[in-house]
């Protein structure tokens, strides 16, 4: 008896309910099931076989150009976008322009008649002739010994002022060019450019004595340049 007692094997232990999930567990498992599902149509469709079949038949080469101009146009798009941003980083110290500082502005009609600040036919043109300039000029490579010219001047003036005072002065502005031009060489003045340089330099001489008014411009009437 003892030893059947010994040979008995415990009664198995009774089964226990398993143990519910919780709801997210299952709602997580629910949508994971939907999801995997949607993977495998999406690898079946053929519009993704296709597509995927036209992205090997371009090639690294093909999706290169594409990505260039793709790039090109972002680049454009950013260019306009911010244009103006990129100006500011070199504006000038100074004022160019009154756009950003006027309190008003309206547009002059194509008909209207406009009289310019700086040159313009139809405002009124001030002139005043400086007669003959005799001048010895510094002897170069290119003349003999005594090189000479003479000139006849129009000068244009911003003003009756100025030209009235130019008159009155004539021989004094005469003398001032004849010693100012004495400085030349021949060589200097045989050329376009040495004579547009020239101008400048008489124009800025005069301005310097000038009481009234400016000097704008100055024209030759007669030019007579003696090697």
């Amino acid at each position: 008896m003892a030893d059947d007692k010994k040979n008995e094997k415990p009664a198995p232990a009774p089964a226990q309910p398993a143990k519910e999930l919780p709801p997210f567990v299952l709602k997580l498992k629910k949508h994971l099931a939907t999801l995997l599902e949607l993977i495998q149509k999406i690898k079946k469709s053929k519009k993704l076989n296709s597509g995927l079949a036209f992205i090997k038949k371009l090639g690294w080469m093909g999706w290169l150009k594409i990505s260039s101009c793709i790039l090109f146009f972002v680049l454009i798009f950013v260019v306009y976008k911010y244009t103006p941003h990129i100006k500011n980083l070199w504006r000038f110290p100074y004022m160019s322009t009154f756009q950003e500082v006027a309190t008003s502005s309206r547009e002059i009609p194509a008909d209207e008649d406009i009289i310019r600040y700086a040159n313009d036919l139809l405002a009124p043109q001030y002139m005043v002739q400086l007669n003959k300039i005799v001048v010895n000029l510094l002897p170069s490579a290119r003349s003999t010994r005594n090189p000479m010219m003479a000139f006849d001047l129009y000068i244009r003036a911003d003003s009756e002022e100025a030209t009235v005072e130019i008159k009155t002065r004539e021989k004094q502005f005469q003398d001032h060019l004849q010693r100012f031009s004495e400085s030349l060489t021949y060589d200097q003045i045989q050329t376009e450019e040495g004579k547009q340089t020239w101008k400048l330099k008489m124009r800025k001489e005069l301005n310097a004595i000038l009481n009234n008014g400016r000097i704008r411009d100055i024209y030759f009437k007669n030019l007579i340049i003696k090697p």
